[in-house]
């Protein structure tokens, strides 16, 4: 944007990066420290960096037009998938298998009282609760029923049975099939009240009280919590580290979005939907700046083109590009390949049918020893 903004107006500029001081901008026993410390004090000209607009800074300083908006959000790290073993109970919520089970329970025992002036025609062993169990439940597995009793109000009752049986099926099947290939994710926290009750630390880069001293004097219970949450850290190395470890990063949103990009960390990160402090973006000039207005221009006409999007776009993806963190997404230009399913995928079943033979040669031991004896 300076770039543009010096070739129109025919300048020549020198950046300086980072401030003696380290900070931003602070207003310290009535001085100010910082890129905007030195703007008051007309060591520099203006300020490029994204800078917030809030009341004592426009006080110090002339600001041009906004030409972004901004936010401050916490990013966390993403949460490790469910075990692949649980795909097989994924399907269905705790509770809708409650209510499956306590359903097959009450209506087992329905049924073994209709029938037990009928119960020859369906069992060819022992009738007791257990068998008629296992022969209501052949309608969940797709079993087709040979034997059909004739005991008054039966065929009614097993019609209503079937249907909710074949609901209950064909919803858990179309279910399973999606848990069975793609990892479900554990729940994400998505409001800054559920991350101020959690046990999460929040860091931050220490350029200023801005936005933590908003949040330590802060009246508003779930802020102050955060609050006493945040701690500062000297460099971003040691953010990221204890970001690694479980913490949270609080930092401008469009900044964090890049920082974790430029750490290759976008795939193990996302960011809390709430966000904090919403504010507009500006330039900051000297005070009584005669220049101020033509920048004021210029920026307005980016804006209002979609440049400064489009700008900050093509540099993210740019950036992604060569270090190759959105190879095989929609923006590589290749679909996904099919994939055979593996054991990882279909360890559920199998972790079942060990379960289910364990159980059975458990019986069959207790049968033995119970018939001997």
């Amino acid at each position: 944007m300076l770039r543009e903004i010096a070739e129109r107006v025919n300048f020549t500029f020198s950046l300086q990066e980072i401030p003696p001081d380290g900070y931003w901008g602070e207003l310290i026993n009535g001085t100010w420290v910082g890129m905007l410390g030195q703007v008051v004090r007309k060591e520099k000209d203006f300020i490029i960096n994204g800078f917030a607009v809030v009341l004592d800074r426009y006080q110090a300083a002339d600001f041009t037009v906004p030409y972004f908006t901004d936010s401050y959000s916490i990013t966390l790290k993403v949460p490790p998938p469910f075990p692949r073993w649980l795909s097989v109970v994924q399907p269905f919520s705790r509770w809708v298998w409650v209510a499956v089970i306590l359903s097959l329970i009450v209506l087992t025992i329905i049924y073994h009282i209709l029938i037990r002036n009928d119960h020859k025609l369906v069992y060819n062993n022992k009738y007791d609760v257990v068998s008629s169990l296992v022969w209501l439940s052949r309608n969940l597995l797709y079993q087709a029923s040979p034997n059909i009793p004739s005991a008054p109000g039966c065929r009614v009752f097993l019609a209503c049975w079937w249907i909710a049986g074949l609901v209950l099926s064909t919803s858990y099947m179309s279910n399973l099939i999606a848990f069975l290939t793609v990892p479900s994710q554990t729940s994400r926290i998505t409001t800054l009240e559920e991350l101020a009750n959690s046990k999460i630390k929040i860091h931050m880069l220490d350029y200023g009280n801005f936005v933590p001293g908003f949040l330590w004097s802060s009246k508003e219970p779930v802020l102050s919590k955060l609050g006493e949450k945040l701690s500062l850290l000297p460099d971003y190395d040691k953010v990221i580290a204890a970001f690694e470890e479980g913490a949270g990063v609080l930092e401008a949103s469009a900044y964090s979005q890049f920082l974790f990009i430029t750490r290759q960390r976008i795939k193990t990160s996302y960011a809390v939907e709430e966000k904090l402090f919403p504010n507009f973006v500006a330039w900051a000039f000297q005070k009584g700046s005669p220049y101020k207005l033509v920048f004021d221009r210029y920026l307005e006409r980016m804006t209002h083109s979609g440049l400064v999007e489009y700008w900050h776009r093509s540099v993210v993806d740019k950036f992604q590009h060569s270090t190759g963190q959105l190879a095989g997404s929609e923006f590589s230009g290749e679909m996904t390949s099919l994939r055979p399913l593996t054991l990882e995928n279909l360890q559920g079943a199998f972790i079942v049918l060990g379960l289910g033979t364990v159980l059975a040669i458990l019986v069959l031991l207790i049968e033995v020893i119970t018939n001997r004896c």
